[in-house]
């Protein structure tokens, strides 16, 4: 139908068109052939006894629902089903069933010995005729066992309905629901044996019932088979029809923490919306059932699916992390009816997503080494192009793809040795595409590549340049005039050694990389790291004009890799890969094992990998971070599995415990502690098997016993080098930050004394670094303003949860006391009155902007307006700590709420204005001599953010809106307050 030549959806739209025309109109119906849609011979109770007699039942696309009577005497009649309200299906154990139209002034009561006919014919009633009610297909007792090991069986009223769901009840009355199961859902219904119960599996959980007889059994395992095959045909239907079937759906709330700019509700809720999972993995969000779509996610984006923590674990919600290419990250959060559908959801959604992300092929071992790394100025000559003094790295990478060890050899540069922290921030040249190394004028090495680059490195010194010449000729494998690290052996007898061999035995040796061609060889492997090949004197041995000794103490990697009963030993040298079988994988372990022992190189390597949520510092929020356990005893975190720059790092060196957190420690049942001197980092894995993962592999590293067992994992002597799989940079062998790192926010001399030591005076300078979530601070100190490092020195971070105050002690009025996180007191003696207050007012303005940067989203930055630096308020030049909306209930009792520009000043004065532009003061709040006490929350634990300040005169009622925002004042408040 069209009017006004646009389509219109539905018969409504047209009346409401043809309605608001303001002059006569011509309309012209165009209707589609009549077609029959389904027919089935069935049984219906006819006559004035109500006999079964047999019938044809057709239905129509202009919905007529026809029959007609088989047997004498046969005529044919109309079934009015706009009339109808209901239409119920009730299965048989014989596998029959019956099925009745209920009408106002009748009922049409039909049967048939297959009972999935029947479902057939409810599920095309049911979809076009809108006003038919959902129908009970099923009711009665049952024992129902709870969702844990431990729990009993509890007798509930069951109801299984025509939409796909059976819910359960304390009583019959069903006034009040304890739970339901989405049947659209299943994956399967079996019979327990030995009683009376049968089992439903779900994603995520199985449901087991107990019927009170063997009768009752079998009756409802009749209807549930007969529903679950229902809903089996439904989604075939739905395939066929358009591509994709529903999975499941259902009404729920949503938030989604992305700016409502591009789509988002700036973590907001919405309520009473519709969520759809289809087949083809798309997760929908729409506005009501059949309703305008809101929102649209592809399940192989979605980087993360689990229950919400915190309070909202109590709400039963569900976080979906998604991260699509080219756009910023955000999470959606999913709040089912109940907690029975919140299980549900989150089974069906891990699972789906597990099916449909789609992630690259991952190495399933390797490592990366660090040959050389310095300054050099960089240029090409086959074009005038300089790029100026640059910080190289030399990277070689091992890395296990279809059972076989690649070696690759990479030059890396940046901009200086801070950004070399992450490869991925730097430019690079494949080395295997060089052609021709070779030394140039003065410090000058040339690279001249296939494609016609030549790179110039001139390097700082004459023995800079022979080590990078060395270690570059090494690894230019296709490099003209290219030497492996094994040479002949010189001498009639093969250069044999004189000590006895540690191993001596016959293997086999691949010459290529595909593993297809071996030869017998004698392998012998001597205690000084010698490693002789030669032909040997057996007969299987191979003909080898020479013996060759490999150097098994310059390797840089032995590997173990194939399947059972392929395996093979990869020994990697600098620029050669040498490949090795034996007749038994024992004999290949045992050579696996001594080369290993002499190897003293200890690439780092990644030891465990996964998601973790991690705890702020000193009562921060949680958030899930990818970590990567290193062998070089580094526990790296990172934004997401595909992130090339780090978040943060915590050195195992410096944890001298770890231990597990009570079951119930906010909600976090599996959660450990790690525990350093400054800091008590807190990690909850996704499970319990997680949690004895992680433990497995971090509790070797850790304290007396993690020094020996790094010694064979790549410890303290382990090369700086980058982890394998997403390029990421571990510690460049340096223990302390790079000056310069960051900006100067204050510098100057104080005097430092710690835990009682003799009072020192230092240079020292406040840093502040802007990051991807926000700013760090720390403060550095030296041995004057040349900034000459002092050995003794150690960095004070000055975070989130450190405390600054004003102190004194005998002989030094002008004191500060920094409290970092771990508990570390530091004194600081400034030279007067006026150098303490401005280290004080840096100090301040440093510690609230890391607590702002952690506390609030990227996408509500701009309307908190972290502006430290203000001198423009009205009343005093004094800077703002913290600046946004909230809204103001004014006196009296029908007073109300009334949105205002609040300005907090460092004096303690609380600002409130019109507008943004904070021209037009409407007045103002003095937090002079109040405690902390005196700020509360009105409803703690709630969605209400409203809170109050009391004062000697009022008491002032605000609401920050948000979680957020509530945070951020408190902080902010906090500062005054203290």
């Amino acid at each position: 139908v069209k009017v006004f030549e646009y389509a219109t959806p539905a018969y409504q739209d047209v009346i409401a068109a043809i309605k608001g025309a303001s002059a006569t109109i011509q309309l012209t119906l165009l209707r589609t052939p009549i077609v029959s849609l389904i027919e089935s011979d069935l049984e219906m109770r006819l006559g004035p006894l109500r006999e079964w007699t047999k019938i044809k039942m057709e239905l129509f696309s202009n919905r007529e629902l026809k029959f007609e009577k088989l047997l004498t005497p046969a005529y044919n009649a109309e079934i009015q089903m706009r009339d109808a309200y209901m239409v119920s299906v009730i299965d048989l154990p014989s596998g029959g069933g019956t099925m009745k139209f209920l009408m106002p002034n009748t009922t049409y009561e039909l049967r048939s010995r297959d009972s999935l006919v029947l479902h057939r014919w409810e599920r095309r009633l049911m979809g076009m005729f809108a006003q038919l009610e959902m129908s009970i297909r099923k009711e009665g007792w049952l024992q129902k066992k709870g969702g844990d090991r431990a729990a009993l069986l509890a007798k509930r009223w069951c109801v299984l309905d025509s939409s796909n769901r059976m819910t359960y009840f304390k009583d019959a009355s069903k006034e009040k629901e304890a739970g339901s199961i989405d049947l659209n859902i299943a994956t399967s219904l079996a019979e327990v044996k030995g009683g009376h119960g049968f089992d439903i599996a779900t994603p995520g959980r199985n449901w087991l019932f107990v019927a009170e007889n063997r009768d009752a059994q079998a009756s409802w395992m009749a209807a549930l088979s007969a529903t679950l095959e229902d809903v089996r045909q439904m989604k075939k239907e739905q395939q066929a029809k358009g591509g994709k079937a529903i999975l499941k759906a259902g009404e729920g709330a949503m938030r989604d923490d992305s700016d409502t700019s591009i789509g988002g509700t700036d973590g907001e809720w919405r309520t009473s919306v519709w969520w759809e999972l289809t087949s083809n993995g798309e997760l929908r969000v729409l506005t009501a059932e059949g309703g305008t779509p809101m929102l649209s996610m592809s399940l192989e984006h979605v980087e993360r699916v689990e229950r919400t923590k915190g309070e909202e674990y109590y709400e039963y919600c569900i976080d979906i992390d998604v991260e699509v290419p080219g756009k910023e990250e955000k999470t959606v959060t999913m709040k089912p009816p109940g907690r029975s559908d919140m299980q549900q959801w989150l089974g069906l959604l891990k699972e789906q997503a597990a099916l449909h992300i789609k992630k690259e092929e991952e190495a399933k071992s390797g490592s990366v080494t660090v040959s050389a790394h310095g300054w050099a100025d960089i240029s090409r000559s086959d074009q005038p192009q300089s790029f100026g003094s640059k910080y190289a790295v030399l990277v070689t990478e091992q890395q296990e793809i279809a059972e076989m060890m690649t070696v690759t050899n990479t030059l890396y540069w940046f901009e200086d040795e801070e950004a070399s922290k992450d490869l991925g921030c730097g430019s690079a040249l494949d080395l295997g595409e060089v052609e021709d190394l070779t030394r140039a004028d003065g410090d000058m090495v040339r690279l001249s590549t296939e494609n016609g680059w030549a790179l110039e490195l001139k390097f700082r010194s004459e023995s800079a340049t022979e080590q990078w010449r060395s270690a570059l000729t090494l690894c230019c494998v296709n490099a003209e005039g290219y030497e492996p690290l094994a040479q002949p052996l010189a001498g009639p007898d093969g250069g044999a050694e004189d000590s006895e061999a540690l191993l001596s035995e016959q293997l086999r040796m691949s010459e290529s990389d595909s593993l297809g061609s071996w030869k017998a060889v004698l392998c012998e492997l001597y205690p000084s790291g010698t490693l002789v090949v030669s032909g040997g004197t057996s007969e299987r041995a191979a003909s080898l004009s020479t013996p060759i000794s490999i150097d098994v103490k310059a390797a840089i990697g032995i590997w173990l890799l194939g399947q059972t009963g392929f395996r093979h030993l990869d020994i990697i040298l600098p620029g050669k890969k040498w490949t090795f079988a034996a007749e038994s994988e024992a004999r290949l372990e045992v050579w696996h094992k001594e080369v290993s022992e002499i190897m003293p190189h200890k690439p780092v390597r990644e030891l465990c990998t996964g998601w973790l949520e991690k705890r702020g510092d000193v009562g921060g929020g949680w958030k899930a971070r990818y970590f990567v356990l290193l062998s070089s005893r580094e526990l790296l975190y990172f934004e997401n599995e595909n992130s090339t720059k780090r978040k943060g790092t915590i050195d195992l060196k410096e944890v001298s415990g770890l231990q597990l957190l009570p079951e119930d420690f906010y909600n976090y049942e599996d959660a450990f502690e790690l525990v350093t001197s400054r800091r008590r980092w807190i990690l909850c894995p996704e499970s319990g098997k997680d949690q004895a993962r992680w433990l497995e592999a971090l509790r070797p590293l850790i304290a007396g016993e993690g020094a020996v067992a790094t010694a064979a994992a790549g410890g303290d002597d382990a090369s700086p080098s980058p982890s394998v799989r997403a390029h990421r940079l571990s510690s460049m062998a340096r223990q302390t930050r790079m000056v310069g790192a960051g900006s100067a926010a204050r510098e100057g001399w104080l005097e430092r004394q710690e835990e009682g030591s003799t009072w020192q005076r230092r240079w020292f300078v406040l840093f502040t670094r802007p990051t991807e979530t926000g700013v760090e601070a720390w403060v550095d100190y030296f041995l004057d303003e040349k900034k000459t490092a002092d050995e003794d020195s150690e960095t004070i971070e000055v975070g989130s949860s450190s405390h600054i105050s004003r102190t004194s002690e005998e002989d030094k009025p002008h004191c500060l006391q920094i409290t970092t996180g771990g508990g570390r007191v530091f004194l600081l003696a400034a030279s007067g009155e006026a150098d303490a207050n401005a280290w004080l007012g840096a100090f301040r303005k440093a510690t609230f902007t890391t607590v702002m940067s952690t506390k609030t989203d990227r996408t509500e930055r701009d309307s908190y307006r972290l502006s430290m630096d203000s001198t423009a308020l009205p009343l005093n030049s004094s800077p703002a700590l913290h600046e946004g909306w909230m809204t103001k209930r004014g006196e009296g009792t029908f007073a109300s709420w009334t949105k205002r520009w609040f300005v907090l000043q460092d004096s303690g004065i609380l600002l409130y204005f019109a507008d943004q532009s904070a021209k037009d003061l409407k007045g103002s709040i003095s937090l002079s001599g109040l405690k902390k006490a005196d700020l509360k929350r009105s409803k703690p634990g709630s969605t209400d953010f409203s809170f109050t300040i009391q004062t000697s005169k009022r008491k002032w009622q605000l609401n920050a809106i948000s979680d957020e925002n509530w945070q951020a004042w408190e902080t902010a408040i906090n500062v005054i307050l203290e």
